[in-house]
């Protein structure tokens, strides 16, 4: 039987298939929100855009990212600094996906917002391009209000 230590070796079947999950997840989330965003381009122009839909493109949009970020931090924990890595992985306790990805719903809230409070931040090799991941959420942003 696994224990929750060995759970978390990236050696480990559960872990593959972990991050394997999470990938096919983001990946069908994607295409849903290309196809969100067309139906949403489609309904701007025609100024037939209802709020709710409008609230549940941003609000999709969020998650997205929020997923995206969780799938980062789980395949490289120490990539990301303020998400009290040593905290929930020096446990390896079962809330670990949960809790980090409440941290990065709150990091693209405060991303998609502009509001930007430093506490979370890439420390990684995709630190560089996270403005440019970012630009797409700043963008949905604008086009929403």
């Amino acid at each position: 039987m696994e224990t929750p230590v060995s759970v978390f070796n990236r050696d480990n079947t559960f872990f593959k298939l972990g991050i394997a999950l999470m990938v096919s997840c983001q990946a069908i989330h994607l295409v849903i929100m290309v196809a969100s965003t067309i139906k949403l381009a489609k309904q701007l122009l025609h100024h037939t855009a209802t709020s709710s839909f409008l609230l549940q493109a941003y609000f999709s949009t969020i998650i997205l990212y929020a997923g995206i970020y969780t799938l980062l931090h789980r395949y490289q924990p120490d990539s990301w600094r303020g998400t009290d890595s040593e905290g929930v992985l020096g446990g390896k306790n079962d809330s670990y996906v949960v809790r980090s990805f409440v941290i990065f719903v709150y990091y693209s809230i405060a991303t998609m917002t502009s509001t930007g409070y430093g506490d979370v931040h890439p420390e990684s090799w995709y630190r560089v391009s996270a403005g440019g991941w970012n630009a797409p959420e700043d963008c949905a942003a604008c086009a929403r209000m």
